[in-house]
């Protein structure tokens, strides 16, 4: 049994990796793992990720003016009460530079208690081929 385990356990950490989108699990305390995608697109590593929050990744306002903090906790609380999320956000790289983002928010059960799951793609591309048409 253990041996099939840590086969799960290895087929499903490669899925995660292999994802050409950044992939977050939160908890309470914060981010508890991506993938390296996730963690590249921020300009960071895994462990500087972990244990922080979606506000960490973002400028201090969305481009609409309201706080990140803000627009995090409601689509937090959001998710949280059964409400799935897609939403565009703002990002903050590492080196100081912002991108957009599409983000889908998932409720998920881990350790038996509610935790997160954020994908998210960068669609700065996207963006700006669409306010050249």
């Amino acid at each position: 049994m253990n041996r099939e385990l840590i086969e799960s356990e290895k087929k499903f950490r490669n899925i995660f990796e292999a994802a050409s989108d950044g992939i977050f699990l939160q908890d309470a305390t914060g981010f508890i793992d991506c993938n390296e995608k996730g963690a590249s697109m921020y300009g960071l590593s895994r462990a500087e990720i972990i244990g922080s929050s979606p506000a960490a990744l973002a400028p201090e306002k969305q481009p609409d003016g309201r706080l990140s903090a803000e627009v995090a906790a409601e689509k937090i609380t959001a998710v949280l009460s059964g409400a799935p999320q897609q939403f565009e956000w703002r990002s903050l790289r590492a080196n100081g530079t912002f991108f957009d983002v599409e983000i889908t928010l998932n409720r998920i059960e881990l350790g038996g208690s509610a935790s997160l799951q954020a994908v998210v793609r960068d669609i700065t591309e996207r963006k700006r081929n669409r306010s050249k048409a």
